[in-house]
């Protein structure tokens, strides 16, 4: 058996387990992405806002989205999702915190 043949196995043939993970993943993260939205200034932990000042913190959220998208598609658009809004919320109170504190 060649390389080509064990990939295309891999990336083509799902278990019911595997395609159980990967809809239980997806509802899990829309889910979080539904309860963070839908209630106006939903707080983030505080360990989630100290991070997010670290450049590696965010490279590592990148990260999981390419690992989340190059393991299923459809997880990694809910890990893009996820990802992209925890960023825009972070820059939204970074930028209210130090336009606050400059006054």
């Amino acid at each position: 058996m060649n390389v080509s043949n064990l990939l295309t196995q891999l990336f083509t043939e799902h278990t019911p387990l595997e395609r159980a993970l990967r809809t239980g993943t997806t509802i899990l993260i829309l889910a979080g992405v539904l309860l963070h939205s839908s209630v106006f200034e939903v707080a983030y932990p505080n360990r989630l806002v100290s991070l997010y000042a670290y450049p590696w913190w965010r490279l590592l959220l990148v990260s999981l989205v390419a690992l989340a998208t190059w393991w299923c598609p459809r997880v990694g658009l809910a890990t893009a999702l996820a990802v992209y809004l925890y960023f825009i919320d972070m820059d939204t109170l970074t930028n209210k915190v130090f336009t606050q504190s400059s006054k």
